[in-house]
């Protein structure tokens, strides 16, 4: 998105060399960034739900940027979803939160939690798997020349 951003600031400012006139460009919303998933993260979280019970497919490549994204960029990251209802439903819809109002929604809701305190005892009970983790972080961010 910031590329994106980028060009069409460029392009405002040619679009003002040209025709004489000025360009006074300010930001109107908090830019958001891509998810980066730490894959490291992602299997501990992986193999804690798998334990309960809860079936985890494997992850589909999410491309785009959101809030996640920002956090993803500074610290270790995932963004585990968990069915609730129908594959299909669409996010922030009326059947999205009769879902979660459900008895499915409210299973969903304690098995998230469980998988999310079984994963942060495991990141803080065992080193290698906090060392995996702060490397997988650390090459991606070199990846990305931050």
């Amino acid at each position: 998105m910031k590329e994106v951003v980028e060009k069409v600031k460029k392009c405002a400012e040619g679009a003002a060399v040209g025709t004489g006139a000025t360009v006074k460009v300010r930001d109107y919303a908090n830019l958001l960034d891509n998810m980066v998933t730490n894959y490291a993260l992602a299997e501990a979280m992986k193999r804690n739900w798998e334990s309960i019970g809860v079936r985890v497919s494997e992850p589909i490549d999410e491309s785009g940027s959101s809030d996640m994204g920002n956090v993803s960029q500074v610290v270790p990251s995932i963004h585990p979803y968990i069915a609730i209802g129908p594959k299909k439903m669409p996010g922030h819809s009326i059947e999205f939160v009769k879902a979660a109002a459900s008895e499915k929604g409210h299973q969903g809701l304690i098995c998230s939690a469980k998988g999310l305190a079984m994963t942060a005892i495991d990141v803080f009970t065992n080193p290698e798997l906090l060392t995996e983790i702060k490397k997988e972080f650390k090459e991606q961010k070199t990846k990305k020349g931050k």
